[in-house]
């Protein structure tokens, strides 16, 4: 017998062990073949899988990489391999070696699926939907591959393909939980939320350990405008999953909106969340020169270079950031880029690509940008960056703008702010990163172009004021419409208008509506207006109201910006955090601290007072606009210089750090 045919024979015999789970016996009959036939194939193969059965997944890794070293073509080793590594957590990785053994084996269709479904789970949308189609082309009752088809075109803003394919799903399987909670999500997007709430109900009874059945569950809670349901199913979904970020981000979010929390009780909050994520924050040496003049690489992370409510305040300090003296480069992770991001690719020195790419591809490419300051424009909002930051690929860290509160990341250094927003004190104590507080506000505006002129008020017309709120609902609790309610009861022919996406919802209006008969208003004197698409000229409806009450504890931000440019005055009420402090700082900014209250009485009375006030609603419509151009809030040279300092100062602390100092 042929030396080759003897060990074909002790492999076999090696395999008849491993199946009957004998794996001490097996090992040593693999082993054995390796010490007479080095490199063997097979036997690093097996030995590979004894590894991982036995949770030594690096060892797993090892031993299979070997066995494709021997021979490549095998689709096997490939989609092992696939499996160590995704157990390892080499996510990116494993899709690959998936994608490479579907590729030597176009007819397999679990290695199409497990390609498929990594890649959408990595919002890797362009790869992700040809393999689930491929798996479901090679087998058409895969209901698995049904479900991620589903979860995908959820991504891709599909979902009344999403919706068929998610019951095409539960039809094969009625036990499978991706199914109803994929259904559900996409039956939220369709505002069919009754329906949503049902499959995600569903989606937990035949999985009561399926986090995301929770998390997608509170996600629609949050959309029918039930906070603290949506507060409980998030917490609920971290009892299971402590590290599953998407429901801390969604809970610390919803935590915001809550008129009982306190900056000290989010600031706990955030930090407790912080410490469930796996990955500690890195301690990484950086190389970067410790020249304190030297033009500064300045990298910006975001998901929002689209068209989004941040992109007016990131357009006009690109527009006048210094070339001389600093290079900035734009981090997208941005899935589906549009016009506006066209428009950011332009006014930026480099941009990078980084939606589907895994965090630390990311960091690689910022490592080797050799980025000084990395700016996170996100915080703990929908589609962020922070695991990037958590590995700290550039020596300071900020983060600015796109959330309203401490992201809890150790490894960011510094937030900005102002005083208004930020008041020294109490604040500091409640952020991990250093507050740096610029003067005079920190944001500035780009309006939309074109915009709709102010026109006159409608109280001109009407003979009774218009009020109005067109903030996200969720920033409206009930206690903030008991404030309301005694506004339109001080001011007996006046009117409330809210415009909201929520409100797009038949059932949401009628629970809105049900809480204002509560406080004795009745719901002719309520006007409710969901979603306007940017192509109807959403800022033409300021044309209808007068006054613009903010929302409490959580202000406006652009609501309030294009109130203003619209002509419509706002009143706001100071609050105990960030996000109850932002219209203070705004209308302080623009010298409008009449409309500043300290109490909700004080806040009733601005409210009234000005309603009773035509001449005086007449002049500021005929002359916000103007004031709002003329302030540093749309200064873009003035605010870029503010920033710039800001940027220099902080590298000017570093550099004179010893070399092994944290900051």
């Amino acid at each position: 017998m042929d030396t080759s045919q003897v060990i074909r024979n002790r492999l076999e015999e090696g395999l008849q062990q491993h199946q009957r789970g004998a794996f001490e016996a097996a090992e040593q009959i693999y082993q054995g073949v390796l010490d007479d036939d080095p490199g063997n194939a097979d036997a690093c193969h097996f030995l590979g899988l004894i590894a991982h059965h036995r949770q030594n997944f690096k060892a797993a890794v090892t031993l299979i990489q070997q066995a494709i070293a021997g021979d490549r073509a095998r689709p096997t080793f490939h989609f092992n391999l696939g499996a160590a590594q995704l157990a390892l957590g080499e996510a990116e990785a494993a899709r690959d070696s998936y994608q490479e053994a579907a590729a030597l084996k176009p007819d397999w269709p679990e290695a199409h699926f497990n390609a498929g479904s990594l890649a959408g789970q990595m919002n890797d949308a362009e790869h992700a939907l040809p393999a689930l189609t491929r798996a479901i082309a090679l087998r058409e009752n895969y209901a698995e591959a049904h479900a991620s088809l589903a979860a995908v075109l959820n991504m891709l803003e599909r979902p009344n393909d999403a919706k068929v394919c998610a019951e095409k799903a539960v039809r094969l399987d009625p036990e499978l939980a991706e199914a109803w909670t994929n259904l559900g999500n996409a039956e939220d997007k369709l505002g069919e939320l009754s329906a949503a709430e049902t499959a995600h109900r569903k989606s937990i009874q035949v999985n009561p350990a399926y986090a995301s059945g929770y998390y997608n569950l509170g996600n629609t809670f949050a959309d029918m405008w039930r906070q603290a349901e949506a507060i409980r199913y998030f917490r609920k979904a971290l009892d299971i999953a402590p590290g599953f970020e998407n429901a801390q981000d969604n809970l610390l979010l919803n935590l915001l909106y809550d008129p009982d929390a306190t900056e000290a009780s989010l600031f706990q909050e955030s930090r407790a969340c912080e410490k469930q994520l796996s990955l500690p924050a890195a301690q990484a040496h950086h190389t970067n020169g410790r020249e304190p003049d030297r033009p500064l690489r300045i990298g910006y992370v975001s998901p929002d270079f689209r068209t989004h409510s941040c992109a007016y305040f990131l357009e006009t300090l690109f527009t006048h950031h210094d070339r001389t003296q600093f290079v900035i480069l734009a981090y997208a992770n941005v899935s589906q880029p549009d016009k506006t991001s066209s428009r950011f690719q332009e006014l930026v020195d480099h941009w990078r690509d980084i939606s589907g790419i895994s965090d630390e591809m990311a960091v690689k490419l910022i490592r080797a940008d050799e980025i000084d300051i990395l700016v996170d424009l996100a915080g703990r909002s929908k589609n962020h960056r922070l695991g990037i930051f958590r590995r700290k690929p550039a020596p300071i860290q900020m983060s600015w703008l796109g959330y309203p509160g401490t992201t809890g990341v150790p490894a960011i250094d510094y937030r900005i702010t102002d005083a208004a927003a930020d008041p020294i004190g109490p604040a500091d104590d409640h952020h991990t990163e250093t507050l740096l507080r610029l003067d005079g506000g920190f944001h500035c505006y780009t309006p939309p172009d074109p915009s709709p002129e102010p026109g006159p008020g409608p109280v001109n017309q009407n003979g009774y004021v218009t009020f109005g709120s067109f903030n996200n609902l969720a920033k409206v609790s009930e206690h903030t419409i008991s404030v309301w309610s005694e506004i339109l009861r001080q001011t007996p022919q006046s009117v409330l208008l809210l415009k909201s996406l929520l409100l797009s919802n038949q059932k949401t209006q009628e629970t809105i509506l049900n809480v204002f008969n509560a406080e004795g208003i009745d719901a002719n004197r309520i006007r409710l207006i969901g979603w306007i698409p940017q192509s109807e000229t959403p800022l033409a409806a300021y044309h209808q109201i007068d006054i613009a009450l903010d929302t409490f504890p959580y202000n406006g931000t652009t609501t309030t910006f294009e109130a203003i440019w619209m002509g419509v005055p706002v009143v706001t009420v100071t609050g105990n955090r960030h996000a109850g402090r932002v219209g203070a700082s705004l209308l302080g900014a623009l010298e409008l601290n009449d409309f500043v209250a300290k109490t909700p009485a004080d806040y009733i009375a601005a409210c009234t007072t000005l309603a009773r006030d035509t001449g005086k609603l007449n002049s500021l419509r005929s002359g916000l606009r103007l004031r709002l151009q003329k302030s540093t809030l749309m200064n873009g040279a003035v605010f870029a210089g503010k920033m710039e300092n800001a940027l220099r100062q902080t590298w000017q602390d570093w550099c004179a750090r010893p070399a092994n100092a944290s900051l």
